[in-house]
């Protein structure tokens, strides 16, 4: 019911400031204007709303670096040693992006 509450009255602000509700186009701009005291459960779904990724491709890329990392030549190794050779591949700098060098 609080919740059902708050998004009428949510609902009713963007109603009232149509100049405003035109500019905001994303989760973290309608954040700017949600107010933790009065609308704090549209604000906590506003909030998970605008650190959602957007897609998977980065997770997706570390798995396929895990995978070229732990070849069958590299069975023997322990754990730890796969994961550090994993974050060294997923942390390392491309060489055109190091500012001029």
């Amino acid at each position: 019911m609080e919740m059902e509450c708050e998004f009428a009255l949510w609902k009713v602000q963007w109603t009232e400031r149509k100049e405003l509700a035109s500019e905001i186009s994303t989760a973290a701009a309608a954040l700017e204007h949600c107010s933790p005291v009065t609308l704090p459960n549209i604000r906590a779904l506003l909030v998970i709303l605008a650190t959602l990724p957007v897609t998977t491709a980065e997770a997706e890329r570390n798995l396929s670096k895990v995978e070229r990392t732990a070849t069958a030549a590299r069975a023997h190794m322990t754990e730890d040693r796969l994961e550090a050779l994993v974050m060294l591949s997923a942390h390392r700098q491309n060489p055109q992006h190091r500012g001029g060098r």
